[in-house]
């Protein structure tokens, strides 16, 4: 890190000296008068009179240059749109590709804006609702059929199956992994049997694995546009419902509302008419809310519409090579796992003393007491005890040893680690306390950077907003270095952890198709 961001801070230096070298007292008068007229609406004197009466001698500060440039900058892209803003943060990343690495470029581009709420159960494979659509075809079919077509269909499947090299061969009886081959020797056993029910079963068994076989060979592309010819076939609700849990809604989205059902729509959906519909749909859609974070760690296309911070955090690492679990609360442990195995050089976990601790990709965890009458602990959340390599755990040691006197909080360890404390009231009334430490939030180090207010950690996560959820907080954030070192007060407690894992191995050809920049740049 100190290879890009010293020499970085020492360039950003060299110019504003020379830039002050360059700046004759007039223009530090100038200056001057536009920094008054900006902050007091009541200043009215001109210019070219502030120049003249502006004494000579005022020293302009770098950090008066700074600030100055700032506000020149953010006023020259307030007036930009989205692309014009996009096109300058292509030049940006392609001048200085070792500043924005590839996972930042991708975060930037696609994450910034996203909305604060949980990823699950906002994605669907499309691949899956194929399947299942095919399948309720299939046992539609079979089950009007006697038992003298069921027995005919039976020796049909199993003459393909046993001689294979026809031209209506399904693709299944090529398969060559040996999970399908077992299977397909069962269902022909089933099939051959003198019993009409086993023989059924055998069949549907049989034709439902060869729309799985088939369709999961599908690449994602194939299957969208399997499903978009479909969309004459689906009532409005149901097509509404596919948009929303697919990118169809990159293409397909054409109202502000596409998230929600109209009460007619809502009225169709519930109708008996669309039971066996919205039987599938509602498998579809709840199969595994979380089915979004192996799919991303596969293909890197951005599938979801909104996420949390871990989830986000867990996007970057996914760009870096990595599958890092779900949640929270296991983050602490695949970093010390990953710094004790040593398999990839150079990982670590430690509570950040410097700004050496905050090395690009890493994650920082932020641990914080809450109320257990306002939220009971979850093993997403509950922070379990965990030392890092230098032996510094979750508390400090005073903490955990000190008796605690009137007032003061007292701590217990173990699988939940809780404080309580008892205070008096002016009218003698006694309240009793009761917190449990928790895994509170994540964010990835961008940069670390010495800027106009001093040392600063420059991170991509979510703000989580005061009011409304769904308003846009992810993005890239900055704050001091001395706060992010800090573990604040004891009731404010606020101690973090970084971890980091160097980058590995990402698919570089799902990487390049996502920062195809002509693909980002078509409207």
């Amino acid at each position: 890190m100190e290879t890009i961001t010293l020499p970085m801070a020492q360039q950003e230096m060299d110019q504003l000296l020379a830039f002050i070298a360059t700046y004759d007292k007039i223009e530090e008068r100038k200056l001057a008068w536009y920094k008054l007229s900006k902050s007091n609406p009541d200043f009215k004197t001109p210019e070219a009179e502030f120049v003249i009466i502006f004494p000579s001698d005022r020293q302009v500060t770098i950090r008066d240059i700074a600030n100055w440039k700032v506000e020149e900058y953010t006023k020259s892209v307030a007036r930009k749109n989205q692309y014009e803003l996009l096109d300058m943060i292509n030049q940006r990343f392609k001048k200085e590709p070792r500043r924005f690495p590839a996972w930042l470029q991708y975060m930037v581009v696609h994450f910034s804006g996203m909305r604060y709420a949980s990823a699950h159960g906002s994605w669907g494979d499309p691949k899956d609702l194929i399947i299942r659509l095919r399948i309720m075809d299939v046992e539609r079919e079979l089950q009007t059929l006697d038992d003298a077509e069921i027995e005919k269909r039976c020796k049909e499947k199993v003459a393909a199956y046993e001689s294979a090299n026809g031209t209506n061969t399904p693709k299944l009886a090529l398969a060559t992994e040996k999970e399908w081959k077992d299977k397909i020797l069962w269902h022909l056993f089933r099939m051959k049997g003198n019993v009409p029910k086993t023989r059924r079963a055998g069949l549907i068994e049989l034709q439902t694995d060869e729309v799985k076989y088939e369709i999961k060979s599908l690449s994602t592309g194939e299957a969208l546009q399997n499903i978009a010819e479909m969309k004459s076939t689906f009532p409005t609700w149901a097509w509404k419902e596919i948009v929303r849990f697919t990118p169809l809604r990159v293409t397909e989205v054409s109202s502000m509302n596409w998230e929600k059902l109209t009460p007619q729509e809502e009225e169709e959906r519930n109708a008996q008419e669309s039971s066996a519909l919205r039987a599938v749909m509602n498998g579809w859609k709840n199969r595994d809310p979380s089915a979004w974070r192996d799919e991303h760690g596969r293909t890197l296309e951005l599938i979801v519409t909104r996420a949390v911070c871990n989830e986000v955090a867990e996007h970057c690492q996914h760009i870096r090579g990595h599958l890092p679990p779900g949640g929270l609360t296991a983050k602490p442990k695949w970093y010390v796992k990953n710094e004790t195995e040593k398999k990839l050089s150079g990982s670590y976990f430690v509570r950040p003393t410097s700004e050496k601790d905050y090395t690009q990709g890493a994650s920082i965890l932020w641990l914080r007491f809450v109320n257990s009458s306002t939220s009971n602990p979850s093993e997403w959340q509950t922070a379990k005890w965990i030392e890092t390599k230098q032996k510094v755990g979750l508390l400090p040691g005073e903490f955990k040893t000190r008796k605690a006197k009137e007032g003061q909080w007292e701590y217990k360890l173990g699988d939940v680690t809780t404080r309580s404390r008892t205070t008096i009231t002016p009218d003698k009334q006694k309240v009793v306390e009761n917190q449990w430490l928790r895994w509170i939030h994540e964010a990835t180090v961008a940069e670390v950077a010495e800027t106009a207010d001093g040392m600063t950690v420059i991170t991509f996560e979510t703000a989580l907003p005061g009011t409304d959820n769904a308003t846009s907080a992810v993005g890239i954030f900055k704050n001091s270095l001395r706060w992010h070192l800090s573990d604040g007060t004891e009731d404010q407690y606020n101690r973090s952890f970084v971890g980091y894992v160097p980058e590995s191995q990402a698919p570089v050809e799902h990487l390049q198709a996502m920062l195809d920049w002509d693909r980002i740049f078509r409207k």
